[in-house]
């Protein structure tokens, strides 16, 4: 039919001429660790809490995050879009909840704000298991945001039993955690923006803390296969008999930059099975 023939030729089309998108989680990483590391300086005890944090936080870290989300659903990126839109509404509600207390209109306690980070550090603990197969900057990232998180309900948590010394030191503490967090996303993102504008890893990401199969499927000999979460890692499978996948080392590439060749197959159409046969293979360099 004239709907069938259309949508093959709009494939053809795509696969033969491939639009090449800007990734939006080198963004969402360059502004989660700059507002974070800002915040935690302030931890540290280096200046107060200012405007300066308020606007940051709800511009860099609140917007530019939760519309960096929305992009990652559009990309069909779960973890991206959880992550992302998460943590761009943690910064808008942390900077509304700050600005509410000054004005006096609803003032926060330290029991609130405990149980507050208490369940954005559980919330965290979980998407950090999900970087276990990712780089190794991603999982440092979340690994030292879920322990900021529970060192700033700890910190509270001493303030409200009325040790203030005590919560402040804790406090200290987390800002150290919080820089290390801060600079690490931080890294990452510069390093997935110019990794991709180089053509070649000059910043490393380092390997997946754990290395394994994400998910098995039938490939043809050394088709891509992506892996990861952010940034996503294309990885490269050997031989036909090969079970096992490696993250490589080279450029992090999106989802519609790494096309898999895939086995000819009679559940798909002639044109399609083709075009998509004939996508150059990715290899690890």
């Amino acid at each position: 039919s004239t709907l069938v023939s259309n949508r093959l030729t709009r494939e053809m089309s795509e696969h033969e001429h491939p639009v090449k998108k800007a990734a939006a989680g080198p963004l969402g990483l360059i502004a989660f660790g700059m507002t974070t590391t800002l915040l935690n300086l302030k931890n540290l005890g280096l200046f107060k809490l200012s405007s300066m944090v308020y606007g940051m936080g709800v511009f860099y870290g609140g917007l530019v995050q939760l519309i960096v989300g929305i992009l990652e659903f559009k990309e069909g990126n779960t973890f991206g879009w959880v992550a992302f839109s998460s943590y761009g509404c943690f910064w808008l509600s942390l900077c509304f909840t700050w600005i509410l207390s000054n004005v006096g209109l609803a003032p926060a306690d330290s029991t609130g704000m405990m149980f507050y980070l208490i369940m954005w550090g559980t919330f965290t603990l979980f998407l950090w298991f999900c970087t276990f197969r990712s780089n190794l900057c991603t999982f440092i990232v979340f690994g030292s945001l879920v322990v900021l998180f529970y060192f700033l309900a700890l910190a509270d948590l001493l303030k409200a039993a009325g040790t203030a010394t005590g919560g402040e030191w804790v406090e200290r503490i987390a800002g150290l955690v919080g820089v290390v967090c801060g600079l690490t996303a931080l890294y990452t993102g510069l390093a997935e923006v110019l990794n991709e504008n180089l053509g070649r890893v000059v910043m490393p990401l380092g390997k997946p803390f754990r290395s394994g199969p994400v998910f098995r499927a039938a490939a043809a000999p050394s088709a891509a296969v992506e892996v990861g979460f952010i940034p996503e890692y294309v990885s490269t499978r050997s031989s036909p008999t090969s079970t096992s996948f490696q993250a490589s080392e080279t450029v992090p590439l999106r989802r519609n930059e790494a096309t898999a060749a895939i086995p000819t197959s009679t559940s798909l159409p002639a044109p399609t099975t083709a075009a998509l046969t004939a996508a150059p293979a990715l290899s690890a360099q």
